[in-house]
C-alpha cells in the first residue's frame, strides 16, 4: 500500500479515537465531495461559442451543447 494511503488511514483511525463524529465528517467529505478544479481556458472558450441543442434519447430530452467543430 502506498505510504500516503497508509498515513491517511492512520490519521482517520487516530481521529476516530479522539472524535468519531469529526472523523466521520472528514471521511464523508473525502469520499463524497468532488475535487474542484478551475475551468481550463479552452473549455471556457468552447462553452462561450457553443450552442444549446435538445436531443431525444429513449423518449427523454437531453440538453447538450454543440460547437461548430462537431457539426
Amino acid at each position: 500500500m502506498p505510504l500516503a494511503f497508509w498515513l491517511l488511514r492512520l490519521a482517520i483511525r487516530l481521529l476516530g479515537l479522539v472524535s468519531p463524529a469529526l472523523a466521520g465528517r472528514w471521511v464523508y467529505r473525502l469520499w463524497f465531495q468532488p475535487l474542484r478544479y478551475s475551468e481550463p481556458k479552452r473549455e471556457k472558450e468552447w462553452r462561450r461559442t457553443s450552442q444549446p441543442l435538445d436531443v431525444a434519447h429513449r423518449g427523454q430530452r437531453l440538453a447538450v451543447d454543440s460547437s461548430e467543430e462537431c457539426s
